[in-house]
């Protein structure tokens, strides 16, 4: 393999990250039409998901609210 064609391969694999980092955002956020506050979206996320989104954000005290299981 040639360095061409190394960086060529490198680039289609950051586009495909780039695009499979978007629908899975997207299928996160994507939440029930008849639910319009965020008290009721995070509701519908599981402890994984909100423990993962508050490393990824940073917020700081979420650990101690309370969670349905």
């Amino acid at each position: 393999m040639n360095h061409e064609q190394m960086i060529q391969n490198l680039r289609e694999g950051q586009e495909r990250e780039t695009i499979r980092r978007r629908k899975q955002e997207q299928k996160f956020w994507n939440h029930s039409p008849d639910i319009d506050d965020l008290e009721g979206v995070l509701h519908q996320r599981t402890k994984m998901e909100l423990d993962e989104m508050r490393k990824n954000f940073g917020f700081q005290g979420m650990s101690s609210m309370n969670k349905r299981t």
